[in-house]
């Protein structure tokens, strides 16, 4: 079974992969998610949980 960091950095691989396909910046992600684009690069990195 996964670590919980190793599902986070999955997470935000994953996360990252999508706005990337969607042509989307971190600042545009974020404004989308009404989060900051702080968050998100944090969320992206795996170095905040969700």
């Amino acid at each position: 079974m996964s670590s919980n960091n190793e599902r986070t950095v999955a997470l935000g691989n994953r996360l990252k992969e999508l706005r990337n396909k969607h042509n989307l910046t971190i600042t545009g992600l974020a404004e989308v998610l009404g989060i900051s684009h702080s968050y998100v690069g944090f969320l992206e990195k795996g170095t905040r949980k969700v």
